[in-house]
């Protein structure tokens, strides 16, 4: 299914290949899910140019779609949903997307939270000053997405440069860009070229 999205750009950088979006009716069972990530994949790769056949995907570990390796492709993609939205990115280096529903319960007490994805008090009480709780959760995650680690790589190694608006991880610089789509906050972590 096509969604022509109005993005709300909050704030960041647009891309060559800008993000794509697709929705379900309601919150899909995991096999719906599966397929609108594998068709959203696809769509990626052909705005792009890169005719890519469903046969050629596999699988992460974390059952998103990926392109097994061609030689004719550089480009590296990134898939994210929440409820029955499938957000997705491409690019020509490391890239990662995350996607949250904006008034998202969250299940642990905020100062829990904070203290599992900062180092100290002091680096969250400043990033709170210009990013909400939810918004530094996406920005971190789509971090640990681009560096190839995900949630695994910790989300007290992603050190956030409030003023420049950019995150390092892993001695790696990432620009980030932060999108609202209707009640839905997205956040895109691309490698900077350095």
């Amino acid at each position: 299914m096509r969604v022509v999205p109005a993005w709300e750009w909050i704030e960041g950088t647009s891309f060559r290949y800008g993000p794509l979006i697709g929705v379900l009716p309601e919150s899909p069972q995991r096999a719906a899910q599966i397929q609108v990530s594998e068709q959203l994949t696809l769509r990626l790769f052909g705005e792009a140019g890169v005719q890519v056949q469903s046969e050629e995907l596999g699988r992460t570990i974390y059952g998103k779609p990926q392109l097994r390796w061609r030689r004719d492709c550089a480009f590296h993609h990134s898939i994210s949903h929440t409820g029955p939205i499938t957000v997705g990115v491409l690019s020509e280096g490391a890239i990662g997307i995350d996607v949250e529903f904006e008034d998202r319960r969250i299940g642990v007490s905020p100062s829990l939270l904070l203290r599992r994805m900062f180092s100290t008090e002091q680096d969250a009480a400043s990033c709170l000053e210009r990013w909400s709780l939810l918004q530094l959760w996406t920005i971190k995650e789509a971090v640990l997405k681009a560096s190839g680690y995900g949630l695994a790589g910790g989300l007290t190694n992603v050190a956030l440069n409030r003023q420049r608006g950019s995150a390092e991880c892993f001695g790696q610089v990432y620009g980030l860009t932060l999108l609202r789509w209707q009640q839905y906050l997205i956040t895109i972590a691309a490698k900077a070229n350095v």
